[in-house]
């Protein structure tokens, strides 16, 4: 591929949103956060003002105009990826997104982990929060087709799994025609896993209706999906999480699917996340600077083959 690309210029808007948004559910679970011993004043400081910047990156959800925004967000492995999108998920509720789509990994184990931490940290600090999903339930229709009767804002913490994933897009079919009013951030969590199309996107078929391609050009299947769901919405904004973005930023951005559209290159923004204060992950262990920790040992070749099993040697 020698496309280039660029970023279009990020033009602040928090101070119009500043004006109008009254930071409910973050106050609350800021002030949850700070009730924990495990908590430092300077983390929970740093955790508001790395939320804040992302939001600032997301289209502001009370726009007129239809968006579909895409973004990235880079962190270290285990360095507080989880606490971030919380704290973003909080304030995009408070600037007026109505569901948030958290897709967690493709394991139970994962998912139910992520669902007990946010029914802590984000329904049970939050305002009017309506879960669809709970601890070892994952994402079915809700009883009444909607779920969007809700004063509050609705959560989805979902397996980025075909079958979840086709539930959750046949259940919003079901209530389109109340979607137009429904501002959706979709946040997908190890957005390098499963999240990539590794297949084809079906081209335009143009003035030749013979020239149909079939399903082999369709993209891979939990992208498509992700896809159609973000198309269900005349408002959208997909934020991506991954501490290795390598396969994500390496997305054509011109990528798109006749049917699902737009593949889900980061075309609006790219943030990366500080590092921890006291982290420790593999520069500090592989790194060759003196703050390097001491823990590597060169191991002579004369040792080596007493360092193999017997079958080995």
């Amino acid at each position: 591929m020698n496309e280039t690309f660029s970023f279009t210029p990020f033009q602040p808007n928090i101070p119009i949103w500043s004006n109008r948004v009254i930071w409910a559910n973050w106050s609350h679970q800021e002030a949850y956060l700070r009730s924990l011993p495990q908590w430092k004043d300077d983390q929970v400081a740093s955790l508001a003002a790395e939320s804040l910047r992302i939001l600032n990156k997301i289209t502001d959800p009370l726009r007129q105009a239809p968006f579909q925004c895409r973004g990235l967000v880079v962190g270290y492995v285990q360095s507080g990826k989880t606490a971030n999108y919380t704290a973003v998920a909080a304030r995009a509720a408070d600037a007026g997104y109505r569901l948030v789509i958290i897709l967690s990994g493709i394991h139970d184990s994962l998912r139910n982990q992520t669902q007990v931490r946010l029914d802590r940290e984000l329904v049970g600090t939050g305002i009017n929060w309506l879960r669809l999903t709970t601890e070892g339930q994952d994402f079915f229709p809700p009883p009444n087709a909607d779920g969007f009767d809700s004063t509050g804002p609705v959560l989805i913490v979902a397996k980025k799994i075909a079958p979840i994933l086709a539930r959750i897009l046949d259940w919003l079919a079901s209530t389109k025609d109340r979607l137009a009013d429904v501002p959706l951030l979709l946040i997908d969590d190890e957005a390098d896993q499963a999240s990539i199309n590794t297949s084809r996107n079906r081209q335009d078929i143009g003035i030749d209706e013979e020239n149909i391609q079939d399903e082999n050009d369709a993209p891979s299947r939990t992208n498509e999906l992700i896809r159609a769901i973000l198309r269900s919405f005349p408002k959208a904004a997909y934020v991506a999480y991954t501490a290795t973005p390598f396969a994500n930023i390496l997305i054509d951005p011109a990528a798109n699917d006749r049917v699902v559209g737009a593949d889900l290159f980061p075309k609006d923004f790219v943030v990366q996340l500080p590092r921890p204060d006291g982290y420790t992950g593999t520069e500090e262990l592989f790194g060759n600077s003196a703050d390097c920790r001491d823990v590597m040992r060169p191991v002579p070749a004369v040792d080596v083959r007493a360092l193999k099993s017997p079958r080995q040697r």
